[in-house]
């Protein structure tokens, strides 16, 4: 009896046919991790700082508990086009890491300030660890800022920015009018004057829109400076043919 075999042809079709299955499944099961690493390569390029820079980012120590207290840290964003989903913050204190996260991300361009605490000690150290939304998945990134301890100066150095009163710069500021700031703003002073008003930009003249207080269409009188016939046909009726020359 004569046996037959596998032909040639046969043969390597169906060896063609095992090693494209094979790296089907071998394709299958690496791709998933190949675009998340290309899809995380983009977000990588997020502009991140702690600012140690203006007096946001310090220790607020608490004298009263053992040395305990508040670390404050600002963190500045650049321009970029990542989606930052969330912000984490790692102290090293005495050794240890104490993981904290911010409550609101930095928009693009912006900051954010968060007080975290109280913590046993004033850390060694202080690192930013950005969370990205990949797909529908949070990736946690690498560390992208990193202060030590000798960055984070204790007690902040911010002075409460108090609005100057009256500076007699013949602008008629926020927080400045007639009664405490004459100079500045005529506006209240019951004279409807020619040349300065009580909105920024002065001098302009005063009128019924921009003083009502003091210039008054219908109060029988017709201010040359500022009224006619066309603005205020109540106090000044119609103009003569000779009136104006």
């Amino acid at each position: 009896m004569q046996k037959k075999g596998i032909s040639a042809t046969v043969a390597i079709i169906l060896m063609v046919a095992m090693t494209v299955v094979s790296v089907g499944i071998i394709w299958a099961a690496v791709f998933p991790a190949v675009r998340e690493d290309f899809s995380f390569a983009g977000q990588s390029t997020i502009d991140l700082t702690i600012e140690t820079i203006g007096g946001y980012t310090y220790w607020d120590e608490n004298e009263e508990d053992g040395g305990s207290g508040l670390a404050c840290v600002q963190v500045k964003r650049g321009i970029d086009e990542t989606n930052l989903a969330k912000l984490k913050v790692f102290f090293s204190i005495e050794g240890n890491s104490e993981e904290w996260e911010f409550t609101d991300v930095p928009e693009v361009n912006g900051a954010v300030k968060q007080c975290f605490g109280p913590l046993d000690s004033k850390p060694e150290s202080a690192r930013i660890v950005p969370v990205f939304m990949v797909g529908s998945s949070e990736v946690v990134g690498p560390v992208i800022s990193k202060i030590s301890g000798g960055d984070i100066p204790e007690g902040s150095s911010v002075v409460d920015e108090e609005i100057q009163v009256c500076n007699d710069d013949g602008v008629c500021d926020e927080g400045e009018d007639n009664a405490n700031c004459p100079n500045d703003c005529y506006c209240g002073d019951g004279t409807c004057n020619n040349e300065v008003c009580a909105a920024i930009g002065c001098p302009i003249p005063e009128d019924n829109e921009n003083c009502p207080d003091d210039c008054n269409c219908g109060d029988g009188l017709c201010l040359e400076a500022f009224e006619n016939s066309k603005n205020c046909f109540e106090d000044c009726g119609e103009v003569k043919p000779s009136e104006g020359k």
